[in-house]
């Protein structure tokens, strides 16, 4: 079962690399270091900060409250991402 969730989670990352080229493709020459730069700290700062809030809610609430918002918040970023390439 690890191995398989390992797997599923690797190819979440593998997505993010076909962003990446979107995103390449979008942003100037000029402006690519940059821009990169600034995707990167975002990347890390909400990385951060996800687990920082689940731990909060975690204290407040108890663990199976933090689990579940935090599951939900995922799906609501899937649907966000996946609903407007599908029209």
């Amino acid at each position: 079962v690890c191995a398989a969730l390992v797997a599923v989670s690797g190819t979440g990352f593998a997505y993010s690399l076909g962003v990446h080229r979107a995103f390449l493709d979008a942003v100037p020459p000029p402006r690519r270091g940059q821009a990169f730069s600034l995707l990167t700290t975002g990347l890390m700062t909400l990385q951060g900060l996800g687990p920082v809030g689940s731990g909060a809610v975690a204290q407040a609430a108890g663990v199976r409250w933090a689990v579940a918002l935090s599951a939900l918040a995922t799906m609501a970023c899937v649907l966000l991402v996946v609903l407007p390439r599908a029209r």
